[in-house]
């Protein structure tokens, strides 16, 4: 069952969440999907990346980590896909 963490800006009192919880799950019902946190400071980056920084590594190989801060706002949107450490 793969893992995948989520580590965003989104809080928790809305449905933003659960629309990304449920593309996922959509694409695969099996996922174990992980929150790290949803309580990232708005459009703050760097403490997102801090956290992550900070919490990837208690997390098997294999395991993808999503990290979505500011980014449904902006007008011209930017991903990144990175592996590093077997992640």
């Amino acid at each position: 069952m793969p893992i995948v963490t989520i580590t965003s800006d989104f809080g928790t009192t809305d449905y933003y969440l659960a629309i990304v919880k449920g593309a996922l799950l959509h694409l695969d019902p099996s996922l174990n999907i992980v929150d790290i946190t949803h309580n990232i400071k708005n459009y703050d980056i760097v403490q997102g990346a801090f956290v992550l920084k900070n919490a990837y590594q208690s997390f098997p190989a294999g395991t993808i980590h999503i990290l979505s801060v500011n980014n449904f706002y902006a007008a011209k949107r930017c991903f990144l896909a990175i592996r590093h450490d077997g992640h």
